[in-house]
């Protein structure tokens, strides 16, 4: 968990950037209390040339959008406009290292009641982020008792903040037990995601990973791996993963924004492997080289 001192010395509240400091809303506030609200993680990129590169920007903010058109949000949504404030509250910022973002709309008002109609404002911070999970061992995973949120009833495609509880819950009993992380399944009993992180599972040389419609948040990094497998000639395949194939495969990783990729060792008390396998090697590789390539079509340079 970030602490104070990470977070960067100015945010964006209200339609301005101010010192992080008073960067507060009201206690009442409606999105506080119904978790009435959207978000997004994007990490930036320090380079070689001092800029900072902002990964795949452009889609996490089209992502925003679509979700807040599922959710009905009543959000005056300007991508341009959006876009602009990323870059102004980086320049403002002038980060030293390797940043994350945290954009989030909300509803704003202080109206009593958990109705999607209202006021709505969005709010950008950044903060300095080092790894998110220690790559230099693999990570030690159950599979959660607490089953994702459908998209009948909390679409995980939207990242609602509200949602997150769901998440939660799992990272909470998997911590309490000893493990670093949780794999969700969905209301069939499929494997879904993990509960802040797309998964892939490797037999026989081919990735595998849940589809769409498995109740999964439609990650920007995920389409990063499916992109760069394609590139390495690595075949990736879209399809239903039961449970017990985790227990035979040869490899497991995660990928996300804060994550990155991160491989798996073992997975309820069996053992996957002992070290990083050669699929996801070369796969971190290729992320690693793109993120840190000033000329990359991911990234966004401020």
């Amino acid at each position: 968990m970030a602490g104070q001192q990470d977070y960067l010395e100015h945010a964006f509240l209200q339609g301005k950037i101010i010192p992080f400091k008073d960067a507060n809303i009201s206690v009442a506030t409606n999105g506080l209390q119904y978790g009435i609200g959207i978000f997004g993680g994007i990490k930036g990129y320090k380079q070689d040339n001092g800029q900072i590169g902002i990964f795949r920007l452009d889609e996490h903010i089209e992502r925003l959008q679509r979700s807040a058109k599922i959710l009905r949000f009543q959000y005056d949504f300007d991508a341009k406009k959006i876009k602009d404030i990323f870059i102004e509250l980086t320049k403002k910022n002038a980060p030293k290292g390797n940043v994350y973002y945290r954009p989030f709309i909300y509803r704003s008002d202080i109206a009593l009641s958990p109705a999607i109609k209202g006021n709505y404002d969005m709010t950008l911070y950044m903060l300095n982020i080092a790894d998110y999970f220690d790559k230099s061992r693999g990570l030690k995973v159950c599979v959660s008792s607490w089953t994702r949120n459908n998209d009948n009833a909390l679409p995980p495609r939207t990242k609602a903040s509200g949602g997150y509880v769901n998440a939660a819950l799992a990272m909470h009993d998997a911590v309490t037990s000893g493990f670093d992380a949780a794999v969700m399944l969905d209301d069939s009993g499929h494997v879904g995601e993990g509960a802040v992180m797309n998964i892939y599972m490797v037999r026989d040389g081919v990735i595998y990973t849940p589809n769409v419609t498995a109740d999964i948040l439609e990650g920007i990094t995920r389409r990063t791996i499916t992109e760069l497998a394609e590139k390495l000639h690595i075949p990736i395949v879209e399809r239903v993963i039961d449970r017990t194939e985790l227990y035979i495969a040869d490899e497991i990783f995660f990928s996300g924004t804060a994550t990155e990729l991160t491989w798996v060792q073992s997975i309820d008390n069996v053992d996957i492997r002992d070290k990083a396998g050669p699929v996801y090697t070369k796969l971190q590789e290729a992320f690693d080289q793109a993120v840190h390539d000033k000329d990359s079509p991911y990234l966004t340079l401020v």
